[in-house]
């Protein structure tokens, strides 16, 4: 269980940031759980909640979802070519190389 908390009114305000700016599916539960998560970084992250813009949470909370999108890009872009070689492996002749 997290030691970590955030005034009610910031966390309203990260909420209303992400929801405009990033993701408006993203759910209540789930941004409060992810600021309170149990980090390693114990009384420093607690101080930055507590110093950080709503904005500033937002943009760290946005940071996680841009490295996830940016691995279901590759990903996709992966299974793409794989699909691509599959397709067309009989027009070359692995002798060639």
């Amino acid at each position: 269980m997290s030691s970590f908390t955030i005034d009610q009114e910031k966390l309203e305000s990260v909420i209303s940031i992400y929801n405009n700016e990033v993701d408006p599916s993203a759910t209540d539960e789930v941004i409060e759980e992810t600021i309170l998560a149990d980090w390693n970084e114990g009384d420093e992250h607690q101080e930055w909640i507590d110093a950080s813009s709503a904005q500033e949470i937002s943009d760290w909370l946005a940071s996680f979802t841009e490295t996830a999108a940016e691995k279901a890009q590759d990903d996709l872009f992966s299974d793409e070519v794989d699909n691509l070689i599959a397709a067309h492996s009989h027009l070359v002749n692995p002798e060639q190389f």
